[in-house]
């Protein structure tokens, strides 16, 4: 019975047990429950033998026995259980916690990265801002303070944008512009060529060439502009052509002043032989519409010389000076004088009724020139012999008039003093003679006939040689030594320049490389070769000059070309290509006799040069004329700014070489430091230079 009890109270406490598990109990409370159970059982053991604890183990001992093994290994089953799922729990609570705080620190650093990147953006947007800010200021003082004008116009030439440089450029205010039709402010002799310039650009993108046009000052008067049009349509912000335009009446100004200069004598203001030549070509296209009579006269004072020799430069020039105002005063209105340059001036008379009349106002002019004139309280008498020449079949060119007239003048001087003569066609023996001068030219290149001399070029503050100037001279058999004026025309008008020019180029080239070999301290010696407007239009001349410089072995940046203001006045794209492709052969290019011609200070920027020479007619006049003198300063000065050399010729009096040093005139030649020398005299000079270190060696270069 008491076995049976017992077994029943282990079952009890077992499925007690069990239940406490299976419901989740705590692992303690299960603990305190089976420490109760045990301590009923030993009391049930006591109580139920008599014989005490020790005889309660032999009644039923194998049944109890076996449950309290059974008890036993359940509490122990019990016991691992509940410490696997207490360890369980436990782990699953770190892992929760672990999992929630890294989930949490997650969160946390993606919030304060987010944070970080939101306050990065805000201050790097805020300092774009700042930047644009600063920028647009920046641009809009610029804008505000620049003195070009920024014009935006639409198709139909309507502002739609104007800068505030309007108002000192135009005197117009932006908001006044804006709205206006830009062709409206043109001038109308531009207004066409500005309607298809402006077409142009917003035909095509990128920018367009820049033109001149003038547009009309508020005050009135026409401002010159350089306008620059670049085509914007495509950007939304702008949607039209931006126009660029600079005020250049200051640039006009030195232009037309410089233009005037070239084509007017400095000390009697009179045109000179340049304008007065495209003055008589004029008259006499006029005249073939109108059939009228046209004269031209060569007037030369007769023994000038005398009165600058015994009074000085300074009466000549007045004496000059008398003349010009005489003639201008005994002609009538419409007729036109000039000066040539020394004492020989030119007249022109357009409308004579015949060749009587002209011969009256020859007498006339030679009756006011025979009177005396007073310089510095002293009488100075003068004559003037003229020539005249009248329009005929035989005289329809203007150099042709020019040339009868000077040869009649020749003839009157031969006869009495102060007198006049017409051209007659027995004059025409000096023209016979020049036919047969053309006609030794042809044999002399083949005959060895010319020789090349050579001018020194020096600097001027130090009289260092920096170059030679390559001049041919023809040795006629009979005639002797011919200067190059006096065959070069005939060469060109025969096209025989072309062979010449090649074998003077050789010629030069070769010495020039010879000199170098002879002088291998001296390698920044130039040699200087004329060049001709009919070389210069010759097809093959950049193939020639090419050969030439290789087959003579001649380093090319030691050759210099010249080429005369004149040439370039036709302005051609050939002609520009040509001196571009010559430049681009290595050598450099100098434009001779500057200042006699028509360039402009628009289209000097556009040659490819590198010198400028400054005519001997401005150096003559440059100790005693203050318009000489200005004229030089101007050239000098407009090199300076276009970045290019000056080189003064004819420089014979240690006082004009003087002057151009204070003018900052680099280069001079002239018979001041030598005459043209013969190549063995040339080279005895370049000796004398280097032993004297007067020689531009590598050293000083």
């Amino acid at each position: 019975m008491a076995a049976a009890s017992q077994q029943s109270m282990v079952r009890h406490a077992g499925d007690s047990l069990a239940r406490m598990a299976s419901f989740g109990a705590p692992t303690a409370e299960a603990t305190r429950a089976l420490v109760a159970l045990d301590a009923a059982v030993a009391a049930d053991r006591a109580t139920l033998d008599p014989r005490g604890p020790s005889g309660a183990q032999a009644v039923g001992e194998p049944d109890t026995r076996r449950a309290l093994d059974s008890w036993g290994d359940a509490v122990t089953d019990l016991r691992a259980s509940a410490v696997t799922r207490e360890r369980r729990a436990d782990l699953q609570v770190r892992l929760g916690f672990i999992l929630v705080m890294g989930l949490a620190t997650l969160f946390w650093t993606l919030l304060f990265r987010r944070y970080l990147r939101d306050r990065q953006l805000a201050e790097y947007q805020a300092g774009e801002e700042r930047a644009l800010r600063r920028s647009e200021r920046r641009f809009r003082s610029l804008i505000d303070n620049a003195s070009d004008l920024v014009t935006v116009v639409s198709p139909d030439t309507t502002v739609g944008y104007q800068t505030p440089s309007s108002r000192h450029v135009l005197g117009r205010e932006p908001d006044e512009m804006v709205g206006q039709r830009l062709l409206d402010l043109l001038h109308l002799d531009d207004t066409v060529a500005a309607v298809a310039y402006l077409e142009e650009a917003f035909a095509k993108p990128g920018e367009t060439p820049r033109v001149e046009w003038r547009l009309r000052h508020s005050d009135g008067r026409w401002v010159p502009v350089e306008a620059l049009a670049r085509n914007l349509t495509d950007d939304a912000s702008i949607n039209g052509v931006v126009l660029t335009m600079r005020d250049v009446m200051e640039r006009k100004a030195l232009e037309d002043a410089l233009s005037y200069q070239a084509l007017h004598d400095p000390l009697t203001g009179l045109a000179n032989r340049v304008l007065f030549t495209d003055r008589v070509r004029h008259a006499l296209a006029r005249r073939e519409r109108h059939d009228t009579v046209l004269a031209v006269m060569f007037v030369d004072m007769d023994d000038f010389k005398t009165v600058n020799d015994s009074l000085g430069h300074d009466a000549g020039d007045q004496v000059l000076a008398t003349v010009a105002a005489r003639l201008q005063l005994y002609l009538r209105e419409g007729d036109s004088v000039a000066r040539f340059g020394g004492d020989e001036f030119g007249v022109l008379l357009e409308d004579v009724d015949d060749t009587e009349e002209a011969m009256r106002i020859a007498g006339r002019l030679s009756t006011a020139l025979s009177e005396s004139t007073t310089v510095d309280d002293k009488k100075v008498a003068m004559r003037a012999s003229i020539g005249v020449a009248i329009h005929s079949p035989e005289l329809a060119a203007a150099d042709e008039l020019l040339r009868a007239a000077d040869a009649a003048m020749s003839i009157a001087k031969r006869g009495e003093r102060g007198g006049f003569e017409l051209f007659q066609p027995e004059m025409h023996a000096a023209a016979m003679a020049r036919l047969e001068l053309k006609s030794d030219l042809g044999r002399a290149l083949e005959r060895g006939e010319f020789v090349v001399h050579y001018q020194p070029t020096v600097v001027l503050a130090t009289g260092l040689v920096n170059g030679m100037e390559a001049l041919v001279r023809w040795r006629h058999p009979q005639r002797g030594l011919i200067a190059p004026l006096d065959f070069i025309p005939l060469a060109e008008e025969s096209g025989l320049i072309i062979p010449i020019g090649r074998w003077i180029l050789a010629t030069a080239c070769r010495q020039a490389h010879e000199w170098h070999q002879r002088y291998p301290t001296l390698p920044a010696l130039t040699m200087s070769v004329n060049l001709s407007a009919v070389q210069l239009a010759h097809p093959d001349l950049v193939g020639d000059v090419a050969d030439t410089l290789a087959a003579t072995h001649v380093d090319p940046r030691t050759i210099v070309l010249e080429i005369t203001e004149s040439t370039l006045l036709d302005r051609s794209e050939v002609g520009l290509d040509r001196l571009r492709a010559l430049r681009a052969l290595g050598l450099r290019l100098a434009i001779d006799d500057f200042g006699t011609g028509y360039s402009s200070l628009s289209y000097l920027r556009e040659l490819p040069v590198d010198i400028l020479k400054i005519d001997k007619s401005f150096i003559d006049g440059l100790v005693h004329n203050g318009e000489a003198l200005a004229v030089a300063s101007t050239i000098i000065e407009l090199g300076r700014k276009l970045r290019l050399d000056t080189v003064a010729e004819g420089i014979e009096e240690p006082q004009q070489a003087g002057r151009l040093l204070q003018l900052a005139c680099r280069l001079g030649q002239g018979y001041l430091f030598a005459r043209p020398l013969h190549p063995a005299a040339a080279e005895e000079f370049l000796d004398a230079a280097v032993r004297e270190q007067r020689v531009i060696s590598a050293s000083r270069v």
